[in-house]
């Protein structure tokens, strides 16, 4: 597949991710999708990434923030449902709040499959 045809895929899941927090009343505010090269060798130089290879590099990757009941959140257990959802659009998104560096606000489609995820256990 290509790599514009793997970031329309991304697009549309994106699309229905935010449809989804939109139904689970939580408000999702888009603050970051391509990110240049040197924005992240700088967020790598300050710690702020692991990565010196983000997807949000190619387009295949974005950042949110949310608010639920007005009030700003990024609370992992609060924004799981996001989570298990992304993760259930297609077998290459992988969501952030579930690594040993949490990213909570953090969701990505991976060019290869991630490794099975049980939700909900």
């Amino acid at each position: 597949m290509s790599l514009s045809d793997e970031q329309s895929d991304f697009t549309k899941d994106v699309a229905q991710l935010i449809c989804h927090g939109s139904s689970k009343n939580i408000k999702m505010m888009l603050k970051e999708g391509y990110r240049h090269p040197k924005l992240q060798e700088y967020y790598y130089s300050i710690g702020k990434t692991k990565t010196k290879n983000s997807l949000h590099m190619v387009g295949l990757a974005v950042d949110f923030d949310f608010k639920i009941n007005n009030k700003i959140c990024y609370e992992p257990v609060l924004l799981a449902t996001l989570g298990e959802f992304w993760e259930t659009i297609d077998e290459h998104n992988e969501w952030g709040g579930y690594w040993d560096f949490l990213d909570v606000r953090h969701f990505e489609r991976r060019r290869k499959p991630r490794k099975k995820r049980v939700h909900g256990a």
